[in-house]
């Protein structure tokens, strides 16, 4: 991948990628099956949306409180939300933060979102900041909704426009788990079923964000891991490696988990290719 930096590969990888794609006897099978049984989790904080951006850092509010660091953060979240709402916050000032805030998504994020709606399979993209600004920028940069579940925190309206309160349940670093969809109808008709599951996120906890499915479902559920590091750190890229199965250094695109999409849905391109060596080798026999 010109300008991706792999820096790391799981070796029990290409077992996960078979039980992605291993669902019946023949390909046509598989392509039918495997997209239905298929969904996928995302942080969005430095994850969809970049670190850098133009050699800059974007501007964050919020990465000073480390997960590590915090166990007050539901406490804090509500503080935050508050002075959100004495602040008589328009939905007019919330589309001007989006224009003027510097979130930009990584290349390719708009193409990968799209591709797993024309797959029709869900992603559920976690973030313990504002889900109605995620959204926005989401749908800016063209990116369809049809299939995203946005799991953040939601602001409450009143018909002037006025920011009144805030949706419960509150998410924060500490919550960004699968147990907040626990015993919802979206998880009964849209995410039981599906038992392979493609993560991606950007720091240690995000790598966690799915192992509360493993309590709920009676089916063993197979994860494949892509974290993005966003800094060369080496101690950091040595706990990664322990949790994640693909990770990648630097790297401000989606370019990556674009084509393992694509390498294990695109059936037409495997078919012929399994078609070209068969002929190779009767002609060789």
């Amino acid at each position: 991948f010109e300008g991706n930096r792999l820096v790391h590969v799981s070796p029990i990888l290409v077992n996960k990628l078979a039980d992605f794609i291993y669902h019946g006897p023949e390909y046509v099978q598989v392509r039918i099956l495997t997209k239905d049984y298929c969904e996928v989790i995302c942080d969005f904080d430095h994850t969809l949306s970049k670190y850098t951006h133009n050699a800059e850092r974007v501007p964050v509010c919020h990465d000073m409180y480390a997960y590590e660091k915090s166990c007050l953060m539901k406490e804090f979240w509500n503080l935050a939300h508050k002075a959100l709402v004495d602040g008589n916050v328009s939905r007019e000032d919330i589309d001007c933060c989006v224009m003027e805030g510097g979130i930009v998504l990584r290349n390719n994020v708009n193409v990968f979102v799209n591709k797993l709606n024309q797959l029709s399979i869900p992603i559920i993209i976690f973030s313990g900041g504002i889900g109605n600004v995620i959204e926005t920028v989401l749908m800016s940069s063209g990116v369809s909704l049809d299939n995203v579940r946005v799991v953040s925190n939601f602001m409450d309206f009143n018909p002037e426009g006025r920011l009144v309160g805030f949706q419960d349940p509150i998410i924060h670093c500490c919550n960004k788990t699968y147990d907040v969809l626990r015993n919802t109808e979206y998880f009964e008709t849209t995410l039981s079923k599906r038992m392979c599951i493609l993560l991606i996120g950007d720091s240690a906890s995000d790598a966690n964000m799915v192992d509360d499915r493993q309590t709920f479902s009676c089916e063993e559920v197979v994860v494949i891991r892509i974290g993005f590091l966003n800094e060369e750190n080496d101690e950091k890229l040595k706990l990664f490696s322990s949790l994640y199965d693909l990770i990648l250094l630097s790297d401000e695109t989606f370019d990556v988990p674009l084509f393992i999409l694509s390498s294990i849905f695109n059936i037409d391109e495997v078919c012929n290719h399994e078609r070209k060596k068969k002929n190779f080798t009767n002609s060789n026999i």
